[in-house]
């Protein structure tokens, strides 16, 4: 998979990613109104569908927590995305159970509507100028020349 993404833009990658888990949520969601025989192929590509998601934008997601930090934060801003990561595992299951209540479909039409909600955000980030200034080095000065009094 490494190989095909090679040379596309980490935020394409996930953006496509995201959409490819909006189809998968989607076919989740249709399962309960499919006949019974089909239920079974919906759920295995629909698993299918959600795995290839997590393949394309994983490495993306990574590489974009890493070219959006500032150098000097990196350490700092890896931590935060882990973190939000263990935040959301955290209150996830949470949130989809106070959807589930309302009915069985809703949180498998919250799940694609996030989804497609955050492919234009990924790649509005294309757009975005560079998150840190890039540091000029001053010239150095030529051998034999003075260093000014201060």
């Amino acid at each position: 998979m490494s190989r095909l993404l090679e040379g596309v833009r980490p935020t394409r990658a996930v953006a496509a990613g995201s959409a490819l888990n909006a189809l998968a949520f989607a076919g989740f969601a249709a399962l309960p109104g499919a006949p019974g025989p089909l239920v079974g192929t919906g759920l295995v590509a629909a698993m299918l569908v959600y795995n290839l998601a997590e393949t394309v934008a994983t490495p993306g997601r990574e590489e974009l927590s890493v070219a959006l930090a500032h150098p000097a934060r990196r350490g700092r801003c890896l931590a935060v995305d882990q973190l939000s990561w263990s935040i959301g595992q955290a209150l996830v299951p949470g949130l989809l159970t106070l959807l589930f209540v309302h009915g069985p479909a809703w949180p498998w039409l919250f799940l694609p509507a996030v989804s497609l909600v955050a492919v234009p955000a990924f790649l509005l980030l294309e757009r975005l100028p560079p998150p840190f200034p890039t540091f000029r080095r001053k010239p150095e000065r030529p051998p034999g020349s003075s260093m000014p009094s201060g």
